[in-house]
This record gives C-alpha cells, sequence and structure tokens, in this order.
C-alpha cells in the first residue's frame, strides 16, 4: 500500500504501542510516496482516515489495531461508535 509520511509515522507509533492507546487520530492529506506492507486492520485505519474522519481512540493490542472509536453526530446527539478492526 502506497502511504505518506505521517501515515507511516502511525503505522510505526502502533508497533511502538504494543498494547495501548492512541488518541485524536487525524491526518492531513499527503503525498502517498512510501510504500509498506499492510494488513487488514492498519489498511483500514489508514482508509478510515483519508477520508477525512478523526479517531478519537485507536485501541492496540498485541501491536496491531484491535478497534477504533469514532465521534459522530446522529440526529443532534454527539456518539461515539466503536468499530471492531479484522484480526489476522
Amino acid at each position: 500500500m502506497r502511504v505518506s509520511r505521517v501515515e507511516k509515522l502511525l503505522l510505526d507509533t502502533i508497533d511502538a504501542v504494543d498494547y495501548g492507546e492512541i488518541y485524536s487520530v487525524i491526518i492531513a492529506p499527503e503525498v502517498h510516496d512510501l510504500n509498506v506492507d499492510v494488513n487488514d486492520a492498519r489498511r483500514e485505519v489508514i482508509e478510515t482516515l483519508r477520508t477525512g474522519k478523526e479517531i478519537s481512540i485507536l485501541v492496540i493490542h498485541q501491536g496491531e489495531p484491535a478497534y477504533m472509536e469514532i465521534d459522530e453526530k446522529i440526529d443532534d446527539f454527539r456518539c461515539r461508535k466503536k468499530h471492531k478492526l479484522p484480526t489476522k
């Protein structure tokens, strides 16, 4: 997958966290000039960020994204949707 420099830094941060959480993840659009191998969970995180959404909480388990929480507004109610990511 072709990724930007900042997206690559996020992938490296996921590796460094191993078990834990990353907060308020949002990435501005950049040129995708790096080629990296990613699994389905990492691809889904990157693709979500590319839509302009902010991931409020990205939970990391065993060095991989396990689920993400995204704040949304539905019918004038503030909501936080939890989205489970694919596992190996």
